[in-house]
């Protein structure tokens, strides 16, 4: 592939993960601003939750409250007229919206009875369809005096239902037995509450569980001797019905749905729902329980009931759950429970509330869709923009590249063309200096041959250059030590003819297997004694030593010297840098250029450094100052 088009193709994979970066911000921002009002909207329906508990429980002890005063308004000597106590009922139905109906339950005899007998007071009794029908309501039919009864004398409000309910005897109730002395100590009680919870700890005060109303409907009784000698002559009922409950708890609400279950001692539950709630459950039968009712008040919101097993009656803490739940595509809607007792009977309370997002939140998520938008926008024009000036900047350096190429070609030609009158200039001078000449003419000769010299050794560096530029490495694993063995015999000669001590100490090995590229290896050897034996001293030396270690092949060549410094020693691989440049020394700075880029383009590592024998008298017996370049071939991949 070109490099433009792989550079195009790295700019477009950073535009898409650029990209990806940004909807994954985008979404944890969004994600994050509904995730905070979700957990708002929570956190306001668990306190709201909280004040339906509280609510419950002022109930309760209000509820507790209303009957010591009523029973203490029945206890007075003398006893209330029917007016005060009409008047006196009223007041508390009107004070308290949770009151159901207000009763008061007398001990009359059979001639008590038999003087009241008329159109309006007729004595009857509750009767209860057998076979325990679903969803049956217990009747009324007539029943004839026994010595003692306790019958319903007063109701409030007073409506066409309770007209029925006046001249009730309650004695067969098993609920009310207990109360009313009735019943044997030790019997167990049909509804299976311990006494503790019957009589809910207060003297002469009985709760009855839940129980369907005559007239339809579910109500809870508090019930309390107000006048008593052997056995009690006059007994307050305060009934709360479900709904009146439900009403009362409902007026707290602002906006949320609620669902109350009521439980009974067998297990299960009655539910009331506002009828617009999607958690609503149809109404399914219940056995009836009691009567001695009144009839409804007529609710502050519709309500929908239903009957299903409670999972568990013991109390916990407002707000013990709490879950999110997904409603179609459309909405989402929160709820949470509570669950807790109200009197003895097991109450659990349910509040939904469909979330919506705010609007400040709306604003804020538009905004961050519009920063999204703006910056996608953005980067992609500057993405562009980038994209226009690299493929600019590719084919400029393309042109460039080209360019050159085409003016090193032009230069090696032009080398390469030198190179062969150069040689028949070599050769006649070579002549003319082995003849006799004239008195001045042998200078001028030997002037020209020396230049003629140099100039054939800067061509044949020139050339060597452009051959090594245009190589292909061909690394393969061979004996590393057959080409410098070849170099030792092509250099010892000439460091003899110079005069230079050449000495090998390293010969433990005969064969070394490496993998690398002979050219290379022949090229960078080659500039390394050309050069130690160019830049020596007079009389010099030069030592060539190598190990195999961990980190590869490791090839030290020391030779003395004289006068360089750390500042030039650091510039060594610089091409065209000398730093003999004593005319004696021919040279022109790119041997040494020519062995850093080998080294660079076959990942060798070459170094250089100064040292004196004196230190390191262990290296060998010459001594002085030299110069030590040491190169490492590491060990193939």
């Amino acid at each position: 592939m070109p490099r433009t088009s792989r550079t195009l193709s790295a700019l477009s994979q950073i535009k898409r993960y650029r990209l990806y970066a940004l909807i994954i911000v985008m979404l944890g921002l969004m994600t994050g601003i509904v995730i905070g009002d979700i957990q708002k909207a929570q956190a306001n329906l668990d306190a709201r939750m909280a004040l339906l508990a509280k609510e419950l429980g002022d109930l309760e002890n209000s509820a507790l409250q209303l009957a010591d005063i009523y029973s203490a308004f029945m206890a007075q000597e003398p006893r209330p007229t029917e007016k005060a106590l009409r008047t006196f009922a009223q007041q508390l139905t009107e004070s308290y919206e949770f009151i159901y109906m207000l009763s008061t339950i007398e001990r009359l005899s059979k001639a008590d009875i038999e003087s009241r007998s008329t159109a309006d007071f007729i004595l009857k009794e509750l009767y209860y369809p057998e076979g325990n029908v679903p969803d049956s309501r217990p009747t009324l039919i007539r029943k004839t005096p026994e010595l003692w009864n306790f019958v319903t004398t007063f109701v409030h409000p007073m409506s066409n239902h309770t007209k029925s309910v006046i001249g009730l005897d309650v004695s067969n109730i098993p609920r009310l037995q207990g109360l009313l002395g009735q019943g044997p100590k030790d019997e167990i009680l049909p509804l299976g509450l311990i006494p503790q919870d019957m009589n809910l700890g207060l003297h002469n005060k009985t709760f009855m569980d839940s129980f369907k109303l005559i007239e339809g409907g579910y109500a809870l009784s508090l019930n309390q001797v107000s006048r008593a000698s052997d056995t009690p002559e006059l007994v307050i009922a305060l009934l709360l019905s479900h709904q009146s409950i439900y009403n009362y708890l409902d007026q707290a609400l602002l906006g949320q749905s609620l669902s109350m279950g009521f439980g009974f001692i067998d297990g299960e539950v009655l539910w009331l729902h506002d009828a617009t709630s999607t958690t609503s459950q149809q109404t399914e039968a219940v056995p009836s329980i009691h009567a001695a009712t009144h009839p409804s008040v007529p609710p502050s919101s519709s309500a929908t009931s239903s009957i299903s097993p409670l999972a568990s009656s013991s109390a916990t803490p407002a707000g013990s759950s709490s879950t999110l739940t997904s409603w179609g595509f459309s909405f989402w809607e929160l709820s949470t429970s509570y669950q807790g007792k109200l009197f003895a009977a097991p109450v659990e309370l349910r509040l939904y509330q469909g979330f919506s997002i705010p609007m400040s939140s709306w604003v804020l998520l538009v905004s961050v869709l519009a920063f999204f938008i703006v910056a996608v926008g953005f980067f992609n024009r500057l993405h562009d923009q980038i994209a226009v000036r690299q493929d600019k900047l590719e084919r400029v350096n393309k042109k460039l590249s080209t360019s050159l190429a085409e003016q090193s070609d032009l230069f090696s030609y032009i080398s390469h063309e030198l190179n062969t009158p150069l040689t028949l200039i070599s050769s006649p001078i070579q002549t003319l200096q082995q003849e006799p000449q004239m008195t001045g003419q042998q200078e001028h000769i030997d002037m020209i041959a020396k230049n003629t010299a140099r100039m054939q050794e800067l061509v044949q560096h020139v050339l060597n250059l452009k051959a090594y530029q245009r190589l292909t490495l061909d690394p393969v694993t061979q004996n590393i030590l057959g080409p410098i063995n070849d170099a030792l015999l092509v250099f010892q000669p000439k460091s003899y003819d110079a005069n230079i001590r050449l000495d090998v100490l390293s010969n433990r090995f005969d064969e070394l297997s490496m993998t690398f590229d002979t050219t290379s290896l022949r090229m960078t050897l080659d500039n390394l004694f050309s050069n130690a034996i160019k830049y020596n001293i007079a009389n010099g030396w030069i030592e060539l030593e190598w190990e195999l270690n961990l980190q590869g092949f490791v090839l030290s060549m020391r030779n003395a010297q004289q006068g360089l410094t750390e500042e030039q020693c650091s510039s060594m691989f610089t091409k065209f840098v000398r730093h003999n440049k004593k005319a004696e020394t021919s040279g022109y700075g790119l041997g040494l250029g020519i062995v850093a880029d080998i080294c660079e383009r076959n990942e060798w590592h070459i170094a250089v450094h100064l040292g004196n024998k004196s230190q390191k008298p262990q290296i060998s017996e010459h001594g002085g100052d030299y110069i030590e370049f040491v190169l490492t071939l590491p060990h193939a991949r």
